[in-house]
């Protein structure tokens, strides 16, 4: 390779899709910035410009992003939410198929626990967060709509076909293990998780 040509190849313009890439790289690294200071510091006390100034990037160029604060909110709730549902979701449709119920839930229940585990710390500063924003009804409904999904995913799986009848069923298991994992972030490493989880597990499956 020539000195020209390797001139001419470093200075080639990057392509349309390595533009996307490293836009979307750098609205990850601004939504992991903003979660972490909404969350720890408040979202009210929080000013776009600290959200820029901690993600190393001028205030101007934030708008290139996203067009307001509670824009950026919007994306930091669905990112917090859907990154640990579309995880677990992924993870129950490969290792579920074929099981009976008993055994479908034991999974279910067993990549719960091992997801609240290894994503605690974005788990903790989502339900932080989630306790500041309740009176702002966007945000309500983007939240409204994560959980609508995962009572609709919980019950599918207890009756497949009949679904809405096991609705009820599915809140109450869903509430059960979000205050697991609020007990558990809360109190640390004292709380026995392994016994909590084995527990849960004889009961939904005895039940069901």
């Amino acid at each position: 390779m020539t000195e020209r040509s390797v001139k001419n190849n470093i200075m080639a313009p990057r392509s349309e899709q390595e533009n996307e890439n490293i836009r979307n790289k750098r609205t990850t690294e601004i939504i992991m910035v903003a979660l972490e200071l909404f969350a720890t510091k408040g979202y009210h006390s929080t000013s776009i410009s600290k959200i820029a100034q901690q993600a190393g990037i001028s205030k101007g160029l934030m708008y290139n992003y996203f067009s307001s604060k509670e824009d950026l909110l919007k994306e930091v709730v669905l990112f917090s939410y859907k990154k640990a549902s579309d995880t677990l979701l992924e993870k129950m449709q490969a290792e579920i198929q074929h099981k009976s119920l008993k055994d479908a839930i034991k999974t279910v229940i067993e990549l719960f626990f091992e997801m609240m585990t290894e994503n605690a710390h974005i788990w903790k500063l989502s339900i932080s967060l989630s306790m500041q924003v309740t009176d702002m009804p966007d945000i309500q409904t983007i939240m409204s709509k994560i959980f609508s999904e995962a009572f609709q995913r919980i019950a599918f799986l207890l009756n497949p076909e009949n679904p809405e009848i096991v609705e009820a069923e599915a809140r109450i298991i869903a509430a059960t293990l979000d205050g697991i994992a609020l007990h558990y972030y809360v109190i640390g490493e004292s709380y026995d998780l392994d016994a909590v989880k084995n527990k849960l597990i004889e009961n939904l499956t005895n039940k069901f």
